[in-house]
């Protein structure tokens, strides 16, 4: 039995699926909804810097409170709850909360308590529950009947405003410091900043639609300023996009064709799911590398 960490495996599905061989390496951006890390948290929005043999943790995104347990993957406003909390302070986000209607305000308090001490709360990096919370701050789903469909929802009102093709300059904002190098040793997505520029986009009276669409831009950028400064470190040029947050065709679409824009190559999925339905090929690939270097050894 060979054990692969859940988002590595993710990577090196995409890698098999595309005949990436074993001796070449990748910039992997492995984006779902949760999976046990290697440090005891909760990801599902890694960078990792990968081969057939190891990984590497390079990159994630900002890091938030996920509050309440199994619910959480369900009710995104409990993560939109705990990220206002954490940009803005216990009292403004109170308020904040109240105008964009996410949940009573005594649950809110009960909330911020829940993750002051650390009840029912682990610390993520899940991209599944950013999209969740995002969608809840623009009302298009505060909760899910099941898991991904606030985050469904979100997508399909960005593409719908694509459609429409009022794209301009207030709705489209590059003013967002895309990474932040060096925290913890990693490359960190500021998705914080992001989410704050959400909030106080939405909060001036802008289309939902418009602000979904604002966040996949932006989002994207971020991974690909992300993968640039993996390069830089790494000298890898093969990024591999994988994970259940990829099937989101818009978000899929603004990175890989930024990423070509940046003279990135690019892997993706074509046949195999990048959700966890693609995991098992990802554990054979490596099972299988395993096996051949054992014998090679004997």
């Amino acid at each position: 039995v060979f054990p692969v960490q859940h988002h590595y495996a993710h990577i090196l599905s995409c890698m098999a699926e595309n005949e990436w061989t074993t001796k070449k390496k990748v910039i992997g951006v492995s984006f779902d909804g949760t999976g046990y890390g290697t440090d005891g948290t909760i990801w599902g929005g890694e960078i990792l810097l990968a081969d057939y043999d190891s990984f590497k943790r390079w990159g994630c995104i900002e890091p938030f409170a996920q509050t309440g347990g199994d619910a959480s993957a369900k009710e995104g406003w409990r993560i939109a709850v705990s990220l206002l909390g954490k940009i803005y302070g216990k009292e403004i986000a109170l308020s904040i909360i109240e105008t964009l209607g996410l949940c009573e305000s005594k649950l809110a308090k009960l909330q911020f308590t829940m993750e002051e001490r650390g009840i029912n709360t682990v610390k993520s990096t899940s991209a599944g529950r950013l999209f969740d919370a995002v969608s809840a701050i623009l009302g298009i789903r505060r909760q899910s009947s099941f898991e991904g469909e606030a985050s469904t929802a979100l997508q399909f009102a960005a593409e719908e405003f694509e459609q429409k093709g009022k794209l301009n300059g207030n709705e489209i904002r590059d003013n967002v410091q895309p990474v932040i190098l060096g925290l913890e040793g990693r490359c960190i997505l500021n998705t914080e900043a992001l989410v704050q520029l959400i909030v106080e986009t939405k909060l001036q009276g802008a289309d939902s639609g418009a602000v979904a669409y604002l966040f996949h831009q932006t989002l994207a950028e971020q991974i690909v300023v992300a993968c640039i400064e993996a390069r830089k470190s790494s000298g890898r040029n093969k990024t591999a996009l994988s994970g259940g947050v990829f099937q989101n065709r818009l978000l899929l679409h603004l990175t890989e064709e930024r990423l070509g824009q940046e003279g990135f190559e690019v892997l993706r999925h074509h046949m195999i799911p990048p959700n966890d339905g693609g995991i098992a090929i990802g554990q054979a690939a490596y099972g299988m590398n395993r096996l051949q270097i054992a014998e090679k050894e004997i």
